[in-house]
């Protein structure tokens, strides 16, 4: 289980498990995204997996492709996309079968915790 408590005195929070607490933050950043304009890509907090055929779209509009999305297209691979707080700077994985992706996910939502003043803990 995992508890969430704010710091401003809201209710203790209780997720089942990461893919709980992922979900509910996605969600609430994607309803913060469609209230600010439906059309606009700008995301703060944002985690996506973008499938190969995905990437090689990405790539091919892309004014400065990274060299991880270069890789994933040359690879035909997935790419991680995660944004912590800062849209314009995102962090790009490709996905092999080593990364541990539950990892990733896990220390995306503690960043997410902590940037809003949430403390997390595992009981």
């Amino acid at each position: 289980m995992i508890v969430i408590t704010p710091l401003n005195g809201e209710p203790i929070i209780h997720f089942e498990d990461y893919n709980d607490l992922f979900d509910c933050i996605t969600t609430i950043e994607n309803m913060k995204l469609l209230a600010r304009h439906p059309d606009d890509r700008y995301r703060d907090w944002s985690f996506t997996i973008y499938p190969p055929e995905h990437v090689l779209a990405l790539y091919a509009y892309s004014e400065n492709p990274s060299e991880s999305m270069k890789e994933a297209v040359d690879e035909k691979l997935p790419l991680v996309e995660i944004c912590i707080g800062d849209s314009q700077n995102p962090q790009r994985i490709i996905l092999t079968p080593n990364v541990d992706i539950d990892h990733l996910k896990k220390k995306w939502c503690i960043d997410y915790c902590t940037w809003h003043h949430l403390l997390v803990r595992e009981g």
